[in-house]
């Protein structure tokens, strides 16, 4: 699913809400910076809420993002990516139960940026 977004979003823009909780548990940093390689080679820009503060310098040189953190006390426990018209969400439980799954559908991927907007406008610029 991740190589999907990927292959699925050259010369556009990733939304995404990215729990950093599961995030790091689901990718390890060598994943983490290949794919980062891949979407500057592929042009693509995110526009991206964090759960909390996090330090990404590891992923070297990266594409053009847009970053903002979750409001406190506000929770997502699944990391959900927006792009072109699809949605995917990746879920992590623990150690041994991962999964994801993609819906494609115009409505749905409306309906879901309608929602980042409104929490992205409540949520703030990290420091």
């Amino acid at each position: 699913v991740a190589h999907d977004v990927l292959e699925s979003s050259a010369n556009s823009t990733i939304h995404a809400i990215v729990s950093i909780e599961n995030v790091f548990k689901m990718f390890d940093r060598d994943f983490l910076n290949i794919w980062n390689k891949e979407g500057v080679r592929l042009k693509i820009n995110s526009k991206t809420i964090w759960s909390s503060p996090q330090d990404v310098s590891f992923v070297g040189k990266s594409y053009e993002r847009e970053m903002r953190v979750m409001p406190t006390g506000f929770t997502i426990p699944n990391t959900i990516m927006m792009y072109g018209e699809k949605v995917a969400v990746f879920s992590h439980f623990d150690e041994h139960h991962l999964f994801a799954f993609v819906v494609e559908s115009k409505e749905y991927r409306m309906s879901m940026e309608a929602l980042f907007e409104l929490l992205w406008n409540q949520s703030t610029t990290p420091i």
